[in-house]
């Protein structure tokens, strides 16, 4: 949740500049990573970092001495548009318009994968080359948390069941148009197994939308279908 006071920004442009400029710093850093969330189904949400031998707030304070429109304020990660004169810090963050806000989630933690790939790149239209976690291995993590909360009957995470539901079906018909399969194999943190009870839980609730059925049965290998 972003902190109170703080303009956050809906420009698809602005979060595309702030994901490009963050993806030059963490290469600069030799740290692996991929766009995953809501951004990456748009094309910030969130950012998977694999990290190795180092701490993510060590990280974060690296990010905000390689570039000063990083900052931070409170717990919260910030992409600084518009930075106002020589303020750093909550300051900067505060005083500015259209400021991203940008979730920083290590790899491995949380249920993600281990590993921040395999990676799909996505050229926006401003002609940036964003990387973004392979949308096969992508709809397996928000897969994993609609199941996770899909008996929950707390109004928030009803919300966020629903929200997570039509994401599945609209990267789902995303693969087959562009003849994408889900990669079990890929996703390195769970088995396939324990991956195959997810995507069994959604084509049971798809029981009757003969589009989504259809769909789904196509973005997956046929040997992977006959496990189901």
């Amino acid at each position: 949740m972003a902190n109170r006071g703080i303009a956050i920004t809906t420009s698809r442009n602005d979060q595309a500049t702030a994901a490009a400029k963050l993806s030059d710093v963490l290469e600069a850093l030799g740290c692996p990573h991929a766009y995953i969330g809501g951004f990456a189904w748009a094309l910030l949400g969130n950012v998977l970092i694999e990290v190795k031998n180092i701490d993510i707030q060590v990280l974060r304070q690296q990010l905000k001495e390689l570039n000063k429109q990083f900052a931070s304020a409170g717990f919260k990660l910030y992409f600084v548009t518009e930075p106002l004169g020589n303020q750093t810090g909550d300051e900067v963050v505060r005083t500015s318009k259209n400021n991203v806000m940008i979730e920083t989630l290590v790899a491995g933690e949380l249920g993600l994968p281990k590993v921040a790939g395999p990676i799909h790149e996505v050229t926006h239209e401003l002609g940036k080359s964003i990387k973004i976690l392979h949308p096969g291995v992508l709809i397996l993590t928000k897969m994993k948390r609609w199941f996770i909360n899909l008996e929950s009957t707390r109004p928030k995470t009803v919300t966020k069941t629903n929200s997570d539901r039509r994401d599945l079906d609209y990267i789902t018909l995303w693969l087959q148009e562009n003849n994408m399969t889900i990669e079990f194999e890929e996703y390195q943190g769970k088995t396939k197994e324990e991956l195959l009870v997810f995507v069994r839980k959604y084509r049971e609730v798809l029981a009757g939308n003969t589009e989504m059925e259809e769909a789904l049965k196509a973005v997956i290998k046929p040997m992977d279908w006959d496990l189901l």
